[in-house]
């Protein structure tokens, strides 16, 4: 069960990498109608698509196939995540960390811990040393 639910998550994964470079906003699937199978693509990200959302998505009816046991699901593509890189180097340890650039805005951004960097000296080799 945990090699194919990461098989899945691999190729969900793909599947955003590649909507991403077309400049795709929204993937659509048809999924067959198993309780395991639609967990794993909610798990993903996935939510139930109702008539009102494919209409709304300029679907119309030939444009998809729809069988009886499936059931329609999409997922809105994200943007992509600008990542920083942080060295952090101790003794005989080098470690290359990455972080997001810009984290992700929180639904109630008002209670949220907002995260501000403090100014560091820029080393001319872009690393920094601690």
């Amino acid at each position: 069960m945990y090699r194919s639910c990461l098989s899945c998550w691999a190729h969900a994964l793909a599947c955003l990498q590649v909507a991403r470079s077309l400049n795709v906003p929204r993937l659509l699937l048809c999924s067959t109608d198993d309780p395991i199978v639609k967990t794993t693509w909610r798990h993903l990200g996935f939510v139930y698509t109702s008539q009102q959302d494919l209409e709304d998505f300029g679907v119309q009816h030939g444009d998809l196939v729809h069988m009886d046991n499936t059931v329609q699901m999409h997922k809105d593509v994200p943007l992509a995540r600008e990542w920083q890189t942080l060295v952090v180097r101790h003794q005989h340890l080098c470690q290359r960390i990455y972080f997001p650039a810009q984290p992700y805005k929180a639904a109630h951004a008002e209670t949220a811990f907002q995260y501000k960097p403090e100014p560091t000296p820029a080393h001319p080799n872009g690393l920094l040393e601690h």
